[in-house]
């Protein structure tokens, strides 16, 4: 699934959702939370990764989207991973303390090696 926004895909056994919008406002936030969340549904047993490295800015209506997306997982037995945050996106998740909600890798492989240790684990 592809879109202007977000590039969906499943590899490796996990669920990619790499966010190629380097702005989000909120239309953009609202398409991209329903076609994160689709993907995730019709996905239930694979993680879900969501690699936000060209997001440059991202308002708190985007952040509270990412919170309804990781809840979903959650509720979903689902998990839900962040990684390639920016300086700026990293600095906002700490201020907010999101960071302690989320899991946060710094790229999709290290995504990759953590769930497969886990899974081994």
């Amino acid at each position: 699934m592809a879109d202007d926004i977000v590039t969906i895909e499943t590899q490796a056994g996990i669920t990619l959702a790499k966010v190629e919008a380097k702005q989000l406002n909120e239309d953009l936030t609202r398409k991209l939370e329903a076609l994160v969340r689709e993907a995730a549904a019709a996905e239930r047993e694979a993680p879900l990764v969501m690699d936000l490295g060209a997001v440059e800015f991202m308002p708190s209506v985007s952040l509270g989207a990412l919170v309804t997306i990781s809840l979903d997982c959650k509720q979903n037995n689902q998990r839900f991973m962040l990684v390639g945050l920016q300086p700026t996106l990293r600095e906002a998740l700490s201020l907010t303390r999101l960071d302690k909600l989320f899991e946060i890798q710094d790229t999709v492989a290290a995504a990759l090696e953590q769930v497969k240790l886990d899974a081994a684990g």
